[in-house]
């Protein structure tokens, strides 16, 4: 790479008066510095970075994205954009972490939601950034982060949230009451939250049919018109508008069948229920589990659809089950 002061030059020349880019010097700056990817593929990230819709981005902004996305591109050698559970130790190790090798599988296994064993670049590139920040707050290094750090976790990731709501938010997350969180507790909070606050752009606390659409393609979760809209019907509830307490509640549900829908069809067989609660080590017989299907397969399709297996998750949850 570059040196600091050539980076920043070059940076300089393609920046506005402003001192950031558009979308369209971004790509320039990027073919400049002989990044490979595609106008189309370069556009993807630049809406990915841009978190405030500004539609600018500053040089450490960019500065950020250009070290991760070189070094994933140098691991993803056959361009398929994703990364294996070796080459994503080779990577973290590359980009300056210490961390040992067990929490690296964890994190890698914590990130790989469909279990397939590949990383994908945004997942990477999310998880850096906040890995790093989660780590640098907690001094003592024991894997935890209290309430004073949290606060100061939130600020530097950039959440524009009030002291009284960030307590409000720490308790929520620390559901057993002990005054501390571990990293994957905070990371799967902070990328419904951050994802949830970008798109309440007017920060009234809720977001309507539209703004679901806008936070589930930040998400990577892009659904065809109908879909979406049983989805918001589906999280919202009674309600006309849509609170974030509801929706992480059900993006923990659409997450839980989306990765258990092993081919993608919309819907649960009782082959892949079967799975679900083996993976879940939930205690019931293999007759117990065939009733519980036919209990909530309520149009007797032999399938759940997503309402239908909405009601038995909570009905787990309820029980006080480990889902």
């Amino acid at each position: 790479m570059q040196d600091d002061a050539t980076f920043r030059a070059t940076f300089r020349e393609f920046a506005g008066a402003d001192g950031t880019l558009d979308q369209r010097a971004f790509r320039r700056l990027a073919g400049r510095l002989g990044c490979p990817r595609t106008a189309t593929q370069l556009d993807g990230d630049f809406e990915a970075l841009e978190r405030d819709e500004a539609g600018r981005l500053g040089i450490f902004q960019f500065a950020r994205w250009w070290e991760v996305r070189r070094a994933f591109d140098r691991f993803d050698r056959d361009g398929s954009g994703t990364i294996d559970l070796a080459e994503f130790r080779r990577l973290v190790a590359e980009l300056g972490s210490e961390k040992p090798p067990a929490a690296v599988e964890a994190d890698f296994d914590a990130l790989d939601a469909d279990e397939d064993g590949l990383l994908g670049y945004y997942e990477f590139a999310q998880w850096w950034r906040v890995r790093n920040a989660f780590d640098t707050i907690d001094a003592d290094r024991d894997g935890t982060i209290n309430l004073v750090e949290f606060r100061q976790l939130v600020a530097e990731l950039g959440s524009l949230r009030g002291p009284a709501q960030i307590e409000a938010d720490f308790n929520s997350i620390d559901r057993d009451g002990g005054g501390l969180l571990e990293f994957a507790e905070f990371a799967h909070w902070w990328t419904a939250r951050s994802a949830f606050d970008r798109t309440d752009r007017d920060r009234r606390g809720v977001i309507d049919r539209l703004e679901f659409r806008h936070l589930m393609k930040q998400l990577g979760r892009e659904r065809e018109e109908p879909e979406l809209d049983a989805d918001f019907e589906t999280a919202r509830g009674e309600g006309g508008l849509l609170e974030f307490t509801a929706f992480e509640r059900w993006w923990k549900i659409r997450q839980a069948f989306d990765l258990h829908d092993a081919d993608h069809n919309g819907s649960i067989d009782l082959v892949e229920f079967r799975a679900l609660v083996g993976r879940l080590q939930l205690p019931t017989t293999p007759a117990e589990v065939e009733a519980e299907f036919d209990a909530f397969d309520l149009n007797e399709n032999g399938l759940l659809e997503f309402p239908e297996f909405a009601r038995w998750w909570a009905l787990q949850r309820g029980a006080g089950s480990p889902v």
